[in-house]
């Protein structure tokens, strides 16, 4: 079962986030069982609408959470609870992780980098689909 958490993101002004990438990442995976079978939590990724909220289901568990901006990066940990629904806030451990060793940042960089990359090999590809779909229709 799924727990659906929801949150919001603002600034120190307490103004609304839109398009903040929000990634959940399991701290202990493992695999899971589910009603149908087993499931492999692996890293979930929400964006904030207009409105800095977001909603994501995620199972019962630790889950080690970073917000990503055009240009900074923020992290936290949180125990998501087997419940229906939780509150992002609810969910938050206390206190906060630790700022990272050299070591530590440089693997999270890298994982950052990884998951930049991914995203925007995504976008090249669905900008090449719909380019060939384009091109083909007008060119009919």
């Amino acid at each position: 079962m799924t727990c659906t958490v929801t949150g919001n993101v603002s600034d120190i002004q307490l103004q609304p986030m839109a398009g903040v990438t929000v990634t959940f990442t399991p701290t202990a995976p493992h695999v899971l069982a589910n009603e149908t079978g087993v499931s492999l939590p692996e890293p979930v990724r929400v964006t904030t609408d207009a409105g800095g909220a977001f909603t994501v289901g995620l199972f019962a568990g630790s889950y080690a959470v970073a917000f990503r901006t055009a240009s900074h990066r923020h992290d936290a940990t949180i125990v998501v609870p087997a419940a229906a629904t939780a509150g992002f806030r609810d969910t938050l451990t206390d206190p906060l992780p630790p700022t990272p060793d050299a070591a530590q940042q440089a693997v999270l960089d890298a994982r950052a980098a990884r998951d930049a990359a991914e995203q925007y090999a995504q976008d090249a590809l669905e900008n090449a689909e719909n380019a060939t779909v384009n091109w083909t229709s007008t060119n009919w």
